[in-house]
């Protein structure tokens, strides 16, 4: 069973944390972890810990919350999977990182993907710009895509 209380905890701690900021579309940026974690629900992901953890993926990464805090008010399951998904000063090398990520890490970086993707429209004056993202976030995507496929096959053959 899910805790719930946990997950609007998680909920509150982003939207303070992210306060003020905005997404590229000028939205909220609560928005993006919020549906990120509705993107986990709807594949039908019930844990807990894999839930707080895509409510704050971005919350190190892009506030000074730090993962020590994370640990206190959400346990060192949560922290683990933000520890994996933050990409430190947004590092080229990301894409070599995500390959070896957790099963839960793994999902919920595509669940963040998904999101992103299906995010990036409007001013045409920031295509070029969105097109390099868009491409980079579709190799994560393939790379994530074959770590799934690497879990499912690892699990049936025990």
């Amino acid at each position: 069973m899910t805790d719930v209380s946990k997950i609007l905890q998680a909920y509150a701690f982003a939207h303070k944390a992210h306060n003020g900021q905005k997404r590229w579309d000028g939205s909220e940026y609560i928005n993006h972890p919020q549906s990120v974690v509705e993107i986990l629900q709807n594949w039908g992901i019930e844990d807990e810990n894999i839930l707080c953890a895509g409510m704050l993926h971005d919350v190190v990464e892009d506030t000074k919350i730090t993962l020590e805090e994370i640990d206190a008010g959400f346990g060192s399951k949560v922290a683990g999977y933000v520890r994996e998904l933050t990409n430190p000063s947004h590092s080229q090398h990301y894409l070599e990182k995500i390959a070896f990520m957790s099963k839960g890490a793994t999902i919920i970086k595509m669940a963040d993907l998904i999101h992103n993707l299906s995010d990036m429209k409007g001013d045409k004056r920031t295509l070029p710009k969105k097109e390099e993202a868009f491409i980079k976030r579709m190799k994560a995507l393939h790379i994530l895509s074959g770590r799934m496929i690497e879990f499912d096959t690892t699990k049936k053959s025990k």
